[in-house]
């Protein structure tokens, strides 16, 4: 609950972030301890700068504490 709340506090900044197109958060139907965030950008430089910004750097410590394995992360791109 925790985690949800604090996603619904920060997700209009991520989503108000030079280059983000949109932000959604997922969670597994069968063991509610698992999350997915889902951003898209307009680039990857757009993402970098989200991910070196204070935004990101205030929320990650807030909430990486609390993962009970390691956290993963992957940058996809659309194929067609």
């Amino acid at each position: 609950n925790d985690f949800i709340a604090i996603y619904n506090r920060k997700m209009n900044s991520i989503k108000n972030m030079k280059g983000c197109v949109s932000l959604q958060l997922y969670q597994d139907e069968s063991d509610h301890s698992i999350f997915f965030t889902v951003s898209l950008w307009n680039n990857i430089e757009d993402l970098k700068e989200y991910r070196s910004s204070t935004l990101f750097k205030n929320t990650w410590k807030t909430i990486k504490p609390w993962f009970a394995s390691k956290p993963e992360a992957w940058s996809l791109i659309e194929t067609r």
